[in-house]
């Protein structure tokens, strides 16, 4: 009887042990949170968000993510008037936004490819011919080795993080040239030039398809392979940007995010 007892407190011991090293084991993240929490922003940052907000509700069945993507700028004014609790940026903040109080936290990092049509004979350019471009100063594909037509240059509108950081990084101060048409969306840039042979855009490398041809900029091709190894001259960071340290649902999926388990999902389609 006695080493029945005995046998019984053991067999507890070995319940309580099992159950305290599951539950240690357990991801932060993997808590039981509920409500629903919705993201703005970037469109660039959009596909990777939905990627996330897929592992995020797999671990968080009580959590409802809504994600929509106005761009940039656009998201980041909901944040600052409380419309949304968090947004996606592919562009830093401005010192006036870190003055009233937003937080941008980064979660991966993203090539800008130049695209053209696919029947384009150009297969590169150097930054400088990109910006004399967009500068309007290269105004015809035989100025750089292609067909005797005039070059429709493609953008972004202002409300983007992409318009942003093409800009800054490319023409510097100077201002685009007003003859670049400006679209709201990757996609819709990406489809503008997919329909004329003389355009040319630039794009996010998530949007990169075969439907357009990516050019390789200072020799360096749009490659995952190059872009992995950040052998790609046009690298720019993505961030999730909320209204001082991020709190509630937006540190648990930010904490996510950045957790190994999202830089995985990062992997596919972006750079951690």
């Amino acid at each position: 009887m006695f080493a029945n007892k005995l046998l019984s407190k053991k067999k507890l011991v070995a319940s309580i042990v099992a159950v305290t090293l599951m539950l240690s084991a357990t991801p932060a993240f993997a808590s039981k949170l509920t409500g629903t929490l919705n993201i703005s922003g970037s469109t660039t940052v959009q596909p990777l968000t939905e990627q996330l907000k897929a592992g995020f509700v797999k671990k968080n069945k009580g959590v409802k993510v809504n994600v929509t993507a106005p761009g940039s700028s656009a998201g980041i004014k909901e944040v600052q008037a409380g419309k949304v609790p968090m947004a996606g940026s592919s562009r830093e903040l401005k010192p006036a936004e870190v003055k009233d109080g937003l937080v941008a936290t980064k979660i991966a990092n993203e090539a800008l490819v130049v695209v053209v049509h696919k029947s384009n004979k150009i297969k590169g350019l150097t930054q400088a011919q990109v910006r004399d471009i967009y500068l309007g100063k290269i105004t015809n594909w035989k100025e750089l080795g292609g067909a005797n037509a005039p070059i429709m240059a493609q953008g972004r509108d202002t409300a983007s993080g992409t318009f942003a950081y093409f800009n800054e990084h490319f023409l510097g101060t100077e201002k685009p040239a007003p003859t670049v048409k400006e679209f709201a969306h990757n996609g819709l840039v990406r489809q503008a030039v997919t329909k004329n042979k003389n355009a040319i855009g630039y794009i996010g490398a998530s949007y990169l398809n075969p439907s357009v041809k990516g050019l390789a900029i200072d020799g360096k091709a749009p490659t995952k392979k190059n872009f992995a190894a950040k052998n790609y001259p046009v690298i720019r960071p993505l961030f999730f940007v909320t209204k001082g340290a991020p709190t509630g649902l937006s540190k648990a999926f930010i904490d996510f995010s950045i957790s190994a388990a999202g830089k995985k999902i990062a992997k596919k389609d972006f750079m951690p």
